[in-house]
Formats: C-alpha cells, sequence, structure tokens
C-alpha cells in the first residue's frame, strides 16, 4: 500500500484526478457486475438470451425518461415530474386514438406534444417564476397526476388499433432486436452527441457548473433552461407512449365491453315501452280495448302469460322494477314507463 500511495504522490495532478474520476465510475459498474453475477448463480435462466432482452426492454422506458432526467440535473437542477407526465402524455396519446380517431402516429406525437408542454410550463416556473427546481416540478407532478385522471374519467381506454402494441411489443432484425431497446440506443446516442459536440450541451455543463459565471459569459440561461425541461418533458412523453404500448391488454385493442350488452338492454327497453296502447304523446290516457289513439284496426297479437298477464307487461316488470308494473285490467302510465 506505501509503494502505490508513493506512486501515486509521484503523478501529475491532472493525471490523479483522472484516475479518481474513472475508479469512481467503475465503483458502480463493479457493483451491477457483483449483481449480475449473484444472479446467475442463483438462476440459470438469467443469461439466457430471453430474459436478457426481457431486461433491456423492461428498462428501456426508464432509461428513455433518463436520458432527459440527466440534462436536467446537469443544470444543477430536478424533475420530479416526469413520472406523472409520462402517465399523462401516454393517457392523451391513447384518447387521441380510440376516441378521437387519430392514425398511431399522430396519437404517440400528440403525447410527446403533452410532454413537451408539460416541460415548457417547468421551465417557465423555473426561470420567470423564480421557483426551485424541486418545488415546481413537485407542483406540476400533482397538477399531471390529477389531470391524467381528469381526462380518462379514471376508467380504461379502449378501441386502440392493433399496430400500437407493437410499439412496445414488436422486434426488428434477423437478431431479433425488441423495438424499445432500438429506441433506447437511438436516444442514447442522440442524447451523447447533443451534450458532447452541441452549443446547447456546452452551456448546460456550463450552467450546471457555475450559473452566474455562465451569465457572465453571455450563456441566455433562461433559454437554455426552458430548452433542457421541454427535453426531459417530451422523452417523459415518449417513454409514457411506449409503457402503455407495452402494458396493453388485448381487451383493450376491442371496444368497449358490455356496448353490445347495453344496446340490447336499451332496445328491450323500448320494446316494452312502445307497445300497442300506449304512446308517448298520449301518455295519460287509458285505451281499455288495446288500440292505439292515433292507429284503428284490432291490436296486434301477442303472447299471453298464464294467469292472462301480457307477455309485455311481464317483460316491463323484469326490465323496470316492480314498482313499473301496471295494475290489474290496465296499461302503464306515462309518468311510470319513463321512470
Amino acid at each position: 500500500m506505501s509503494a502505490a500511495a508513493a506512486v501515486a504522490g509521484r503523478m501529475p495532478t491532472g493525471v490523479r484526478d483522472r484516475l479518481n474520476e474513472i475508479v469512481s465510475q467503475l465503483a458502480a459498474a463493479a457493483g451491477l457486475i457483483v449483481v449480475c453475477i449473484a444472479l446467475a448463480i442463483a438462476s440459470p435462466y438469467f443469461l439466457t438470451s430471453n430474459n436478457l432482452f426481457n431486461v433491456c426492454v423492461q428498462i428501456a422506458v426508464v432509461a428513455i425518461i433518463a436520458v432527459g432526467q440527466t440534462m436536467v440535473i446537469l443544470t444543477a437542477g430536478i424533475d420530479l415530474s416526469v413520472g406523472s407526465v409520462a402517465g399523462l402524455s401516454g393517457v392523451v396519446g391513447c384518447m387521441a386514438m380510440s376516441n378521437w380517431g387519430m392514425p398511431m402516429m399522430l396519437g404517440i406525437v400528440v403525447g410527446i406534444l403533452i410532454g413537451a408542454v408539460a416541460g415548457v410550463a417547468n421551465g417557465v416556473l423555473v426561470t420567470k417564476a423564480g421557483l426551485p427546481p424541486f418545488i415546481a416540478t413537485l407542483g406540476m407532478m400533482g397538477v399531471a397526476r390529477g389531470l391524467t385522471f381528469i381526462v380518462s374519467g379514471a376508467v380504461a381506454i379502449y378501441g386502440l388499433p392493433d399496430s400500437f402494441r407493437k410499439v412496445g411489443e414488436g422486434q426488428i432484425g434477423p437478431l431479433p432486436l425488441p423495438l424499445p431497446l432500438l429506441y433506447l440506443i437511438v436516444i442514447a446516442v442522440a442524447g451523447h452527441l447533443v451534450l458532447s459536440r452541441t452549443r446547447l450541451g456546452r452551456y448546460t455543463y456550463a450552467i450546471g457548473s457555475n450559473k452566474d459565471a455562465a451569465r457572465l459569459s453571455g450563456i441566455p440561461i433562461n433559454k437554455v433552461l426552458v430548452s433542457v425541461y421541454v427535453i426531459a418533458g417530451a422523452l417523459a412523453g415518449f417513454g409514457g407512449m411506449i409503457d402503455l404500448a407495452r402494458a396493453l391488454g388485448p381487451a383493450q385493442l376491442r371496444r368497449r365491453p358490455g356496448a353490445r350488452r347495453d344496446r340490447r338492454v336499451r332496445d328491450r327497453r323500448l320494446f316494452a315501452l312502445r307497445r300497442p296502447g300506449h304512446d308517448r304523446r298520449h301518455a295519460d290516457r287509458r285505451v281499455p280495448d288495446g288500440r292505439h289513439p292515433r292507429r284503428r284496426g284490432p291490436a296486434q297479437h301477442h303472447a299471453v302469460l298464464p294467469g292472462g298477464r301480457d307477455r309485455r307487461d311481464h317483460l316491463g316488470r323484469r326490465l323496470l322494477g316492480p314498482a313499473a308494473a301496471p295494475p290489474a285490467g290496465g296499461r302503464l302510465r306515462g309518468a311510470t314507463a319513463r321512470r
């Protein structure tokens, strides 16, 4: 140990700092490697290709959102609203496809735009209102979560296109490569290029290092911060769309369950109320002979249950309850029938 310390002491300061940085980065990787080794020993299926692809698909959404969160953290800020924004974006994007009839790609764009709008709100609160990023994004988290319940009505969304499920579970190439993993690779490479090769990336590092010095250097701090929060929100919106596509059940690709049954019940009620001898325009009139007030001719033939009860009266009693049952020898009144 003394020899190693002596060698480290003779190193230049820049090299020693670089080595310390590399060791600190490898420490996290070493912890991950230890966990993988332990899981491989515990289960023989952990290192199989199917399981590794499964793990990559599961972490793809979190990693995509983490790319935008990294840029926010580099500016010495934080965004606590990405989870709620992802949920809101996914719900609105799915409703755009299901309820508003938009194509799949346009629905995904709508979800991404919702996340970007939330990012604009966060950036404005941080730059113009002067709120700390923790407080501003904490408030946006509650707003986005509440809007999710308001927009969806706290019910599941049905009638989504079949192709939308492939966004979260599709595969491509001869390997085959899961689409969420492909999205992650493309976004991670783009994020690295933005931070290392563009002016926005250099400004992001400068603001996070020393905000006052960046302002004095002529860097447009407000513009950069808003741009960073917009990128984080848009990536959260895209991650929300992928997550909902993965969580989509086969039943949600069809129309709302029970719609056909509700229509049948409605038709039966209309049949029970629109029988001969009952007219909405003459709701308070009784027609003892079974004739329609505005029609001539004998009453329509119909089945009669034991005891002389009309089958349609029996059906009205079943559908509308005992309170709506007609008196013996009479017909339903309009007010009772309407209930």
